[in-house]
């Protein structure tokens, strides 16, 4: 049975082919979803990865490739492309989602979460690293790894909560995970608590407590992304 899909999306990749462009969209309704298009060369230019479209997607059977008609609704690369940092990590949520994501699973949550982001990012007053970075712990989380920062694990405490177990995602507490400090990893507060400062320190021990969660569940389908994400990331050594 033939159907039409229609919804807001986000393009993630897009490649000439022969008979037009094959692209791949994360969208509200339907996750992630890829087909082919019939744009022109010359409007090529303004559906590049990143910015958001409106479509409709049309397959003879559900399991077809399909058919895009797209039309612009906002475009973000533009704004990022003069901004090395906004646009290196806008490459990198666009990987993340493509080569973390399966197909025509909904993920609403995280496709807000990216509206927001990727809207705020055109005003000048922002923290891209750590929008960055929240971005990858709730791709994390509603990808079915449950982060509990809530109280400690081992006392029930909420106060001096600075560890994070690599096993259970659970937080310790200062005074109850020192002596287990070596086999925990760092618990950045701004995960936990808004408005606090994101210094240096924090900066690194985020990037380094996610990719080994990352890397520990999604090492195989985001190998590529993790590469590209030392990459991009090494300036914070």
């Amino acid at each position: 049975m033939s159907q039409t899909l229609s919804d807001l999306g986000f393009i993630l990749s897009i490649s000439e082919k022969e008979n037009g462009f094959l692209m791949t969209l994360f969208s509200e309704k339907y996750g992630k979803i890829s087909g082919f298009s019939k744009i022109s060369k010359k409007d090529h230019a303004h559906f590049q990865p990143g910015n958001l479209v409106t479509f409709s997607h049309y397959a003879r059977l559900e399991e077809h490739l399909g058919t895009f008609k797209i039309d612009l609704e906002q475009s973000f690369q533009d704004t990022f492309l003069f901004q090395k940092e906004k646009s290196n990590l806008s490459f990198l949520i666009l990987n993340l989602i493509f080569y973390g994501l399966e197909e025509r699973t909904v993920y609403p949550l995280l496709f807000e979460k990216l509206k927001k982001i990727f809207f705020s990012w055109k005003q000048e007053n922002t923290h891209p690293l750590k929008d960055y970075f929240l971005f990858e712990k709730a791709f994390l989380q509603d990808t079915g790894f449950g982060f509990n920062l809530t109280q400690c694990a081992i006392t029930g405490t909420k106060k001096n909560l600075i560890y994070i177990s690599p096993k259970t995602g659970q937080c310790a507490s200062q005074e109850a995970g020192e002596k287990y400090k070596d086999k925990l990893l760092p618990l950045p507060q701004f995960f936990i608590k808004d408005g606090t400062h994101f210094s240096q320190k924090e900066q690194k021990e985020a990037r380094d407590t996610l990719v080994f969660f990352l890397s520990k569940y999604f090492s195989m389908q985001l190998k590529s992304f993790l590469q590209k994400r030392e990459k991009f990331l090494s300036y914070l050594d």
